[in-house]
């Protein structure tokens, strides 16, 4: 990302102006940057792109780590018709992470990165963005006193603490998306966007590296010409509606089905957004665990899985969250399965994909790309649902200690995917007629199915899966005793931690187990040998809240967590 520098004092010609903390920094790098380039650079570049970006996502990055984000808007500007829309995005959405399921769109700015929490926003709302930029905490504090004027009354004194609370992310979260959406809308229709000189404002963009942006000139200078041209009673301020869901400890933050699509389709259509009355709407999450199984596998085989994921489930989650089935895997199904998700809004549901192996049965019934396909089918609709889920891999007729890889058609569904072995020898069977929405109410009494003999337990690959779905899915109620929830660690957060396994007798097994725990860890080796029975997990200067997660996945108490600087990954589990 290339940085660009806005002014570190307070600008002498916008000082009396109220600037609108999130875009008052979009604003002077539309204007300040790249500038008509005849007034900076001269004549424009002969490849200036046709089409101009009309979407781009400003992150406030205010908070007291200095990298957390406390704001975030989607500022939207229209070029036929010039106007300019910004839309406050309480930070605590939950967007989707490839791969990692569902997170806070604050923490996704930490973690991955701006780039990639613009693009799950994108994917959340349904948006092309452009790109993005993001205003650190130093630029905050120097934006802010722009917002109003250079008075030092109480008054005005009051007025610029509460702007840098409500900007830096203090307080409820409800309450403090009102509070800045309350505050652009103030401010960012006084801004006299046709009257700044560009190269005035790019002579301040000389201070210090405040701020930071994936657009390149060629964007910046097309957004900058149709900025110019707004005028004050074509800008709007609006807040996403959102939905906040709790239950117990669980609180779950998505976009408003429906007057979130009409937000969307209003900008896309270069129409004013109506206004939304109530912005944030709180309810109950009343649902437990819905495991959706594929038509061709077999009963015995579908029973057993779903038992030994339900006790798995109550072992983290204790009594009370209810487990059912569905089928899914014939043309409609996939409707049918978001009915049910609609209707009984559980915590997670788990997709089962078809069996995959080197057996006969497999290879005929679960390998088809109608199975794939409807996998996919099925993972898309639940990710448009904001529904948190994983998909199951079973894998047959696989020798114990090969590596276990999911297939790219599961890979690319974007949700979490855990690959588990199972019975081999063609002990799934096809449905031998195909089974109607009625019948899909539960798998364990393998309504439309064709009872089969199976040749192992299926149980330890249910129990495999309830593990990823406890992490990936509404942890606080699913899995609250564990200490990675305590401690925060979501499973995407997980995906990023470095976590290598020391070789050794049970190497493997701590391997497969951290992988279905969303971790990604690497096998290693080295001259490094802790002291037997008194390291299970090391970690590097600073790490103890990973490393803790990490033992407490594996079932290890916290005594055997050592700091340890000389260990060769930054978490380093020892078999």
């Amino acid at each position: 990302m290339g940085l660009l520098r806005p002014a570190a004092r307070v600008l002498d010609a916008w000082g009396a102006l109220l600037l609108g903390v999130a875009v008052v920094l979009g604003v002077m790098i539309l204007l300040a940057t790249p500038g008509p380039w005849r007034e900076v650079v001269g004549a424009p570049p002969a490849d200036a792109p046709e089409a101009a970006p009309r979407d781009v996502a400003v992150f406030v990055r205010g908070g007291a780590e200095g990298d957390d984000c406390t704001a975030a808007v989607w500022l939207h500007v229209e070029h036929e018709q010039p106007s300019l829309t910004a839309v406050v995005v309480p930070v605590q959405t939950q967007v989707a992470v490839p791969k990692a399921g569902f997170d806070r769109l604050c923490r996704v700015v930490r973690l991955f990165g701006p780039e990639q929490a613009t693009a799950a926003l994108g994917e959340a709302l349904g948006v092309s963005f452009a790109g993005s930029v993001s205003l650190s905490a130093e630029g905050l504090s120097a934006a802010v006193p722009t917002m109003f004027p250079s008075g030092d009354s109480q008054r005005e004194r009051r007025q610029r603490r509460a702007a840098l609370r409500a900007w830096a992310g203090r307080g409820d979260a409800a309450t403090v998306a009102r509070r800045q959406t309350d505050q652009l809308a103030e401010a960012l229709p006084r801004v006299p966007l046709e009257s700044l000189s560009v190269v005035a404002v790019a002579n301040y963009a000389l201070g210090s590296e405040l701020a930071e942006s994936d657009l390149d000139l060629q964007q910046l200078t097309a957004l900058a010409r149709s900025a110019r041209e707004v005028r004050a009673y074509a800008v709007a301020v609006r807040a996403l509606p959102v939905v906040r869901e709790t239950r117990g400890e669980g609180v779950f933050w998505r976009p408003r089905e429906g007057a979130a699509d009409r937000l969307a389709d209003c900008l896309r259509l270069g129409l004013r957004p109506p206004r939304t009355a109530v912005a944030v709407t709180t309810v109950e999450r009343t649902g437990g665990v819905v495991v959706a199984l594929p038509a061709g596998l077999g009963a015995m085989a579908a029973a057993e899985f779903t038992e030994g994921l339900r006790s798995a489930v109550a072992e983290t989650a204790g009594p009370g969250i209810d487990v059912t089935t569905a089928r899914y895997g014939w043309d409609g199904s996939a409707d049918s399965l978001a009915a049910i998700v609609t209707v009984s809004q559980p915590l997670a549901v788990v997709l089962v994909s078809e069996t995959r192996g080197a057996g006969t049965a497999y290879e005929d019934a679960g390998t088809t790309a109608e199975g794939r396909a409807a996998t996919f089918d099925c993972a898309e609709r639940l990710e448009r649902l904001h529904q948190p889920a994983v998909v199951v891999d079973p894998v047959a007729d696989v020798p114990e200690g090969d590596e276990l890889e999911a297939t790219d058609e599961l890979e690319r569904t974007g949700l979490p995917v855990v690959s588990v072995r199972v019975p081999g020898g063609g002990a799934a069977t096809v449905a031998s007629t195909v089974p109607s929405a009625a019948d899909t109410a539960s798998a364990a009494t393998g309504t439309g199915v064709t009872p089969a003999g199976v040749a192992a337990d299926w149980s330890e690959a249910g129990a495999a899966a309830a593990a990823a779905a406890v992490r990936a899915c509404w942890p606080a109620v699913l899995a609250p005793g564990l200490p990675g929830t305590s401690r925060g660690v979501t499973f995407a957060e997980r995906r990023t931690v470095e976590v290598a396994v020391l070789e050794g007798d049970g190497a493997a097994a701590d391997l497969v187990w951290l992988a279905v725990c969303g971790y990604m860890p690497e096998a290693a080796d080295g001259d490094w040998a802790p002291e037997a029975g008194v390291v299970r997990v090391a970690h590097h200067p600073g790490l103890r809240r990973l490393a803790v997660a990490v033992a407490g996945d594996l079932g290890v108490t916290d005594a055997l967590v050592v700091e340890d600087a000389d260990a060769p990954s930054p978490v380093t589990v020892v078999p």
